[in-house]
């Protein structure tokens, strides 16, 4: 049973996600924050590195699916993350990811836009419920003007 969140917050990449073709040829950076949650009892009795998540896990994840992959919406960069930790660590029971894109083409100001997914056990890893931040469709009209 879950007696424990290890959190992994702000951590910032440049990665080449994106709708449009440019996005992916010069990149951005991304922010990502990640929690999870599992059975710490290990660690917190005893000491002890080896149960449990340990926050590299997270960072690692994130910095695996943010540099080195490809994806058009952040709604899937996250449930790669997820799907990451998942594989990774036994331990980890429920985990939450934030993606945030800071710098966007859309023709306006924001701080960023993004989305957060939560995902539980290794049977919910690809359930694919991402909930995003914002409502801007890229694929609408009004989108270019």
């Amino acid at each position: 049973m879950a007696n424990c969140t290890t959190i992994a917050q702000g951590m910032q990449f440049w990665g080449t996600h994106g709708f449009f073709p440019e996005e992916n040829k010069f990149g951005a950076k991304f922010v990502v924050d990640v929690t999870a949650e599992s059975d710490e009892t290990g660690k917190c009795e005893n000491d002890d590195y080896s149960t449990g998540v340990s926050y590299l896990t997270l960072y690692n994840a994130a910095k695996k699916v943010v540099t080195t992959e490809q994806h058009k919406m952040v709604q899937r960069v996250a449930q790669r993350i997820a799907d990451e930790i998942f594989n990774e660590s036994d331990a980890v029971e429920k985990v939450t990811v934030t993606v945030k894109k800071p710098f966007v083409p859309i023709g306006g100001m924001l701080e960023y836009t993004g989305c957060t997914i939560t995902r539980t056990g290794k049977g919910a890893a690809s359930d694919g419920n991402a909930v995003p931040y914002t409502g801007i469709n890229p694929l609408e009209s009004s989108y270019a003007d």
